[in-house]
């Protein structure tokens, strides 16, 4: 089985969703990627008229490369069981729907069927995720943590997200805030800030004029009302 409950059949919609993304420079310390503390909270709702029952996973997996160190063990709870398979027409209706979903918010094909074979594989090793159910109209409060690796290309890292992820439809009148904050500057070095997304137009705390920086951090955060992949890179300066 793919879980022990039933997926749905289309894309969980969502009132609004808050991230706060907690850039780690693991790499100036001995280790060979720098790590992002991903924390969020978000409100799913069940606007589908009937009771709806989901798997917690598919509300708080996130596709992309996590802690090699906690692979084969249980993520928040829950067992993995890697050699689980899925029922296919359970799992064709729903990538179905949220390939649609992306596709409409603006993802190119080949980037959702990436998304999709990652989410496969992550719903698949997670065979006892435990069900959150709800009655109709009702709405769910659910905070997730998820930790992500970043690797240097040419001495740049980049930090990269889709939010919220393509399994959600956010509602209408819904919103999203996401900030990202990068690691602190020392005596042995500092950061800097390269490249952010400018749609939607953020704030960068540190880098815009009248904005200083976050506990002396240097930040980005975006508010907006739209599905948007958003993404920052910076680097370190000895």
């Amino acid at each position: 089985m793919l879980t022990a409950v039933p997926l749905p059949q289309r894309p969980l919609s969502v009132l609004w969703q808050s991230t706060v993304v907690d850039v780690e420079p693991a790499t100036r310390y001995g280790h060979r990627y720098d790590g992002a503390a991903v924390n969020t909270t978000l409100a799913v709702q069940n606007d589908t008229g009937s009771t709806l029952v989901f798997p917690l996973i598919l509300a708080t997996t996130y596709p992309e490369e996590h802690d090699p160190a906690r692979r084969g063990r249980s993520v928040a709870g829950r067992d993995l069981a890697p050699g689980d398979t899925d029922p296919q027409d359970e799992w064709d209706t729903l990538a179905s729907a949220i390939r649609a979903n992306g596709i409409a918010q603006g993802y190119p094909p080949e980037r959702m069927d990436v998304y999709l074979a990652k989410l496969r594989a992550s719903l698949a090793r997670a065979s006892k995720s435990k069900a959150v159910t709800l009655g109709a109209g009702e709405q769910r409060f659910i905070r997730t943590y998820q930790r992500k690796l970043l690797r240097t290309r040419d001495g740049v890292f980049e930090f990269r997200a889709i939010v919220p992820l393509p399994q959600f439809a956010l509602s209408a009148g819904g919103s999203i805030g996401v900030a990202v904050v990068l690691p602190a500057d020392t005596p042995q070095y500092s950061v800097e800030l390269l490249d952010w997304t400018r749609t939607p137009p953020p704030q960068a705390f540190g880098k815009d004029q009248g904005l200083p920086g976050v506990g002396g951090r240097l930040a980005v955060a975006w508010s907006w009302k739209a599905d948007p992949e958003l993404a920052l890179s910076y680097r370190y300066v000895s």
